[in-house]
């Protein structure tokens, strides 16, 4: 009888022992699902930030060269001192 005591103990272990390691592997494919997803959020995070960068380079170059075709100021922050305004025919 003692046997057949120690068998059932042994099988209900395996038995438990079973249904964690199932667990256990349930959950690693879950982890490994999500990092999966977080890598391809990642790199097409990525592919987006250099998309943006692309355009705010070009953005700038637009912004330099309309810059550059600007006439020069016609007149210097108010309260300074050379503050005043110039005319088409003044030479200063």
């Amino acid at each position: 009888m003692a046997m057949k005591a120690a068998a059932k103990l042994l099988l209900t272990t395996s038995d438990h022992t079973l249904q964690r390691a199932e667990g256990a592997v349930h959950g690693s494919n879950a982890a490994s699902a999500n990092v999966e997803t977080a890598a391809k959020a990642a790199a097409e995070l990525s592919v987006s930030i250099k998309e943006i960068s692309r355009q705010l380079g070009q953005a700038n170059q637009v912004v330099r060269a309309a810059a550059a075709e600007l006439p020069p100021p016609t007149r210097t922050l108010p309260g300074s001192r050379t503050w005043r305004r110039r005319s088409a025919t003044s030479s200063s």
